[in-house]
């Protein structure tokens, strides 16, 4: 009788939870051994690779060459030296040291990072041990040593991998790293025994989680997620696409309404991201309770878009922009309340288009709709703008469009006077105002293809190797066919005969009337896109070719006159420049944030401090969890231990230009603990910062 009071699902459900986690308890307890063994070694190679793609950015290539002369008095070997110091004590490697072979064939020490007192250091000339040159001699043919095993020494479980290092391409040394892999090794062990109890215990907690989950699964709050902001409960971008596309079989107008947050960046790093995220769920907040009967969606970071049907016109887009203005005003500033805290003003700036008037796809209206709140920005805060035909881009093209050249006919010679020098000016122009540059890039591919009336618009970018090339922008004109899916990983050797690069002249021009005039590889690609004739200006970095930016026409064999061709290389150079420079702040904002993620991954408490002020520069996620209070912007000392004053112990108050690292053990009454704080200057984000890594000793210390 119980059991019929039983609901009939929960109890079904867990029966079925039972059998499902008996049978995941063997097959856990049969393959753990090579599953907790693959994962242990993954880590440990991720780790090598996050630390070798971090290294070779930094070291310096001559080092490695022959004639080069290395010794411990020379500066090059000095900061070569100390940065392999400064990410040894940052990661916790036991070993890291460059090396090569010499003319003579020898294979020698370079630069070591160990401590120039340790018993194990090698000297610049030291020669390698015998055991270990057939892995540097794999290394030296351009292969990654990266072993499938932790080596068991006499000395106790390590993890040893060589990496090549290059300089244009070519190997002309070797980074050998090596960890100390004993806590893995002997975590592996263990595993073992607490496998079979966690598997026990976990068969007896998922029946009673899994009869709760269902009934909370079914609950018609959580059926949606996939379409809703995670912060906000709004609708989010998937859920604003799929609305859109029921556009096709609306009778009526239909309007958005971009809205951007402006000065939300500064917010967070100022205050920090958790105060950015209350913001922003104030924001949608207000435009929930607003906008009334409308759809609000949160596209992106600060990006919220209103969804308006039925609309008679224009006028009603404005007047609900209005108001999103007027109640966005209302949260008028942002200060943590302290003395010092610099007061932000909050502000939006907000664009509008209208279906189909300014668009007939979900990607042009909103392209329309994001130029129109470009113009805003443009025009100041708090600005509501519309898009029409008289926006500054579309204004550019309407009065300065000419005819296209044709055979028998009249070709674009006539141009007024200045006026492709105001069309380079004015790309010029978009670009160095512009906040985000590949937006920048595409509107510049439109506004000169439909300048110029070219079927297609685009940019190749190189692979980091020079080896391939892929289709990174493109603009089509109307009637052509897109082609950018169809052409990355192109290779230059393999699809291209490693010849392309002779089709551009001196000057990095490369026009071809007819296509029909290229080689067999070129010509196979070019033809199925339907292109007669193109035009290409080479990008170069440092005189190196990075790709290029091309146009097409897949009309006529097309004829360009010098002031043409003169204008486009121009507007080309003017594009390279800009994105090589946007392209270096990507790497170098990536290669941050992978040093960021090597350090969280770290088992020490690492923080970065602004050596004057004591500024909090960042924490690590070990750090975070003892000190959950403690944010970036604010004073180390104040978030650690609520003091008002430096600690008197502190590191990083000893560092100086003649002392730029030191290791002090410090004892931490708050924590009831000994701390190893190891601190020493390093460069972060152009500006010099102290690094502080902490240890827990206090077993030893006892």
């Amino acid at each position: 009788m119980k059991f019929k009071r039983l609901d009939r699902v929960d109890y079904q459900v867990s029966i079925i939870t039972i059998i499902i986690v008996c049978a995941s308890f063997f097959c856990v307890y049969i393959f753990n051994y090579k599953i907790t063994h693959d994962d242990m070694i993954y880590s440990l190679k991720e780790r090598s690779n996050t630390i070798y793609h971090y290294v070779e950015n930094y070291l310096d290539k001559d080092t490695f060459n022959h004639n080069f002369s290395l010794d411990m008095k020379n500066d090059t070997y000095k900061q070569i030296k100390q940065k392999l110091e400064d990410v040894k004590n940052a990661t916790n490697v036991l070993y890291l040291y460059t090396a090569k072979m010499t003319d003579e064939g020898e294979y020698i020490y370079l630069v070591d990072g160990l401590p120039t007192a340790s018993p194990d250091f090698r000297y610049p000339g030291d020669k390698i041990e015998k055991e270990i040159i057939p892995e540097l001699k794999a290394a030296l043919k351009n292969k990654i040593i990266l072993p499938d095993q932790i080596k068991e020494t006499t000395w106790g479980p390590i993890f040893v991998s060589y990496y090549p290092i290059h300089d244009e391409g070519k190997v002309v040394g070797v980074l050998g790293i090596e960890f100390d892999a004993s806590h893995q090794f002997e975590a592996f062990k263990q595993i073992r025994i607490i496998t079979p109890l966690i598997a026990i215990m976990a068969s007896l907690i998922a029946t009673i989680i899994a009869v709760l989950s269902f009934r909370r699964i079914s609950n018609p709050r959580f059926k949606d997620m996939a379409n809703t902001d995670y912060l906000t409960n709004l609708h989010n971008r998937n859920a604003f696409e799929i609305d859109f596309e029921n556009l096709s079989t609306h009778k009526h107008n239909t309007g958005i309404i971009i809205t951007d947050l402006n000065d939300l960046k500064k917010i967070n790093d100022t205050y920090g991201h958790r105060t950015g995220d209350e913001y922003i769920k104030k924001v949608a907040k207000i435009l929930e309770k607003h906008v009334q009967k409308n759809t609000v969606y949160r596209f992106g970071g600060d990006e919220f878009i209103i969804f308006m049907e039925h609309l008679q016109g224009t006028s009603i887009l404005q007047k609900k922009a209005e108001q999103v203005i007027h109640e966005l005003e209302k949260i008028q500033t942002v200060n943590n309340g302290t003395e010092n805290s610099p007061t932000i003003h909050l502000s939006c700036s907000v664009g509008a288009a209208v279906y189909p008037l300014h668009g007939k796809s979900f990607k042009e209206l909103y392209h329309n709709a994001d130029l129109a709140l470009y113009q805003a920005k443009k025009n100041g805060k708090n600005q509501y703008h519309a898009y029409d035909t008289s926006s500054t881009t579309e204004t550019f093209l309407r009065t300065t469009a000419q005819p296209v050249s044709y055979i028998g006919g009249k070709i674009d010679s006539d141009e007024p006077d200045g006026l492709l020098d105001r069309l380079a000016e004015h790309c010029f122009r978009i670009l160095y105002q512009a906040h985000d540059v590949e937006t920048a890039v595409q509107s510049i591919l439109e506004m000169v293809g439909k300048k110029f009336n070219v079927s297609r618009a685009y940019i190749f970018e190189n692979s980091e190797d020079g080896t391939h090339c892929c289709n990174t922008f493109e603009w089509c004109n109307e009637g052509i066919s897109p082609q950018i899916e169809n052409l990355q990983s192109i290779s230059y050797e393999e699809d291209l005969n490693n010849r392309y690069l002779d089709n551009f002249n001196e000057d990095g021009i490369f026009y071809c009337r007819d296509i029909c005039s290229l080689e067999e590889e070129p010509y196979a690609i070019l033809a199925p896109q339907g292109i007669k004739s193109l035009l290409q200006s080479a990008i170069y970095d440092n005189g190196v070719f990075q790709g290029f930016v091309g146009f097409d026409d897949c009309s006529i064999n097309r004829f360009w006159t010098q002031d043409q061709v003169d204008a486009l290389a121009f507007i080309s150079e003017i594009l390279s420049v800009f994105l090589l420079k946007h392209r270096a702040q990507q790497k170098a904002m990536q290669a941050q944030e992978s040093l960021c993620t090597m350090l969280d991954n770290q088992n020490s408490w690492i923080y970065l401090v602004d050596p004057k002020s004591f500024e909090l520069l960042y924490i690590n996620r070990g750090l975070s969890s003892i000190f959950p209070n403690a944010c970036i912007g604010k004073r180390c000392y104040e978030s650690f231990f609520q003091q008002g004053y430096p600690c008197a112990d502190c590191p990083v108050q000893r560092l100086s230009e003649t002392q730029n690292s030191l290791v002090l053990e410090i004892s931490q009454p708050l924590l009831n603990s000994w701390l190893l704080a190891d601190a020493s200057l390093i460069p972060w984000r152009n500006e010099p910062a102290a690094l502080v890594c902490c240890c827990d000793i206090t077993k030893y210390k006892k």
